[in-house]
C-alpha cells in the first residue's frame, strides 16, 4: 500500500482477534474467514447493501452496478461486519489484505485506485 496508514495488517487489530482465532482455529489472514467471502465479496449482498445506500440518499442504482460501486459496497460491508457501525465522520482503516481481495474481485479497469480518506475528506495519497 502507498502509505503506512494503509499499510494495517489484520494481525494488527484487536478488534479482529475474536474471529481470526474462530473456535480455536487461528486464521492467518481475515479473509480466509469464513464468513469474509459471502458478506465482503457476494455480489448479491453487495448490490443488496447498494439498494439500502441509494434507498437512503434517494438515488438511482445502476444495473449492473459499476466495479467501483462494489467496492465501496465491500469496503462498508466489512467495516460493518467489523465494528457493527459506520457514520458521518466514523472511518476506520480496513487492512490491506481485504482492500486487495476487495479490488482483485472487483477491478478498475484504469488499475488507478482512491485511497483511505479522513473523516475530513482528505485523501492519504493521490489517486
Amino acid at each position: 500500500m502507498p502509505t503506512e496508514t494503509e499499510s494495517l495488517c489484520c494481525q494488527e487489530m484487536d478488534v479482529l482477534g475474536d474471529r481470526l482465532d474462530l473456535e480455536g482455529t487461528r486464521y492467518k489472514c481475515i479473509i480466509e474467514h469464513e464468513s469474509f467471502r459471502p458478506v465482503c465479496l457476494q455480489p448479491d449482498v453487495l448490490k443488496t447493501a447498494l439498494v439500502g445506500l441509494h434507498q437512503v440518499r434517494s438515488d438511482r442504482l445502476e444495473d449492473p452496478p459499476p466495479n467501483a460501486s462494489m467496492r465501496l459496497a465491500g469496503y462498508r460491508q466489512f467495516t460493518w461486519w467489523t465494528y457493527n457501525r459506520l457514520g458521518k465522520g466514523n472511518r476506520r482503516v480496513i487492512p490491506s489484505c481485504v482492500v486487495w481481495a476487495i479490488r482483485r474481485e472487483y477491478p478498475e479497469e484504469s488499475g488507478i485506485y482512491t485511497g483511505y480518506k479522513d473523516a475530513e475528506g482528505n485523501y492519504s495519497w493521490p489517486g
